[in-house]
């Protein structure tokens, strides 16, 4: 173990298998761009609706707040949305359920989605999936 592993393969099937290895990369790149995407469209949604509920003032420090106190960055708001979740009930109570339904109403509605589920986790998830399913390929440079 450790060691590296030489693989010889015959040369007659490289060319085969280099095309099916770049298009598994290329896929894996586009999903990750997509993924990145669906992190951006989340913030966003989240803080319009933080913002139009609560006011542009209180955004900033609940984001502030959730970075400097709780260690949640708001890049990985939609991939840590348990950590949000409990983040934001620490913060307002019970009321952070009325939050998070208002971000999954403005997330689904923007993606033209019917009612979402009354779990946000779920709502998230289903969210993403759709936004994963609905983007079109995005050019990878090379």
């Amino acid at each position: 173990m450790g060691k590296d592993l030489e693989v010889r393969l015959n040369p007659r099937y490289a060319p085969v298998l280099s095309a099916q290895l770049a298009s598994e990369v290329e896929l894996r790149l586009l999903d990750n761009e997509k993924a990145e995407a669906f992190g951006s469209f989340f913030l966003q949604c989240f803080e319009n609706t933080v913002s139009q509920i609560l006011g542009e003032g209180a955004k900033t420090s609940l984001l502030e707040c959730l970075e400097k106190h709780k260690g949640l960055k708001r890049d990985e708001m939609a991939i840590q949305v348990d950590v949000l979740r409990r983040c934001l009930k620490e913060i307002f109570g019970e009321a952070a359920i009325v939050l998070e339904r208002m971000v999954a109403k403005q997330i689904y509605r923007r993606l033209d989605l019917d009612t979402p589920p009354e779990d946000f986790g779920v709502a998230v998830e289903q969210a993403e999936q759709a936004y994963m399913n609905a983007t079109p390929n995005l050019l990878v440079s090379r």
